[in-house]
């Protein structure tokens, strides 16, 4: 068996959008990347931040087959 880091090898995406998924090590705070905006709903208790929903996919490929699965989990 192989080691590996498990905070390696995550991809997020957006829920909202159809965009590609992009790779990010974890922990992350997809939020962060976000635009700042006065009309964000929760204001200065966000940090001006508008709040959306993302998804943390990671894959990881079997060793003894080519085969890979992926495990998902929604922030």
């Amino acid at each position: 068996m192989r080691r590996s880091d498990w905070n390696d090898g995550w991809y997020q995406k957006h829920l909202q959008t159809n965009e590609e998924p992009h790779p990010v090590r974890i922990p992350d705070d997809a939020m962060l990347r976000e635009p700042r905006t006065a009309k964000a709903m929760g204001g200065l208790n966000v940090g001006w931040f508008e709040g959306r929903d993302y998804s943390y996919t990671k894959a990881r490929c079997c060793s003894n087959s080519r085969a890979c699965t992926a495990k998902r989990r929604c922030m």
